[in-house]
């Protein structure tokens, strides 16, 4: 029980070092500083039972989790609108695969109508060939 308890608490404390150099630089003194309640907050994900049993309320943490509420408040906001702009992006490419794919169909039904047209015209000098100036008249 006392090896157990003393890992979880020497993870924890290594947790909270790393947490605390990395929110207050190289040079911060973690052992002998005060407690940081954003280093200890982020590596304790969250506050359980709205305190901390190891300081039973003797940390004020009250600006503190209000800056971390503003702060994830804008990471989801942030969070948002690069979804919003991944999902434009997606339409985008989208709709210009869908105008490549129209401008392909034009492109072969104009091919198909010249095709036609040019064989009308042989067909038509081929006919003028062989039958000449046969006209009707049509009395109106």
């Amino acid at each position: 029980m006392f090896t157990q308890s003393y890992t979880y608490t020497h993870i924890g404390q290594e947790k909270y070092k790393a947490k605390a150099i990395e929110l207050n630089g190289p040079d911060f003194d973690w052992l002998h500083s005060s407690v940081d309640p954003r280093a200890l907050y982020e590596c304790t994900c969250g506050r359980p039972h709205g305190k901390w049993a190891t300081f039973n309320g003797t940390i004020n943490d009250r600006e503190v989790l209000a800056d971390l509420k503003r702060g994830r408040a804008s990471i989801m906001a942030a969070r948002h609108q690069r979804q919003e702009e991944e999902d434009r992006m997606r339409k985008e490419a989208s709709d210009g695969r869908l105008a490549k794919e129209y401008a392909q169909n034009m492109s072969n039904w104009a091919r198909m109508v010249h095709t036609h047209n040019e064989n009308m015209q042989k067909f038509m000098e081929v006919r003028s060939v062989i039958q000449p100036y046969v006209f009707t008249l049509v009395s109106i």
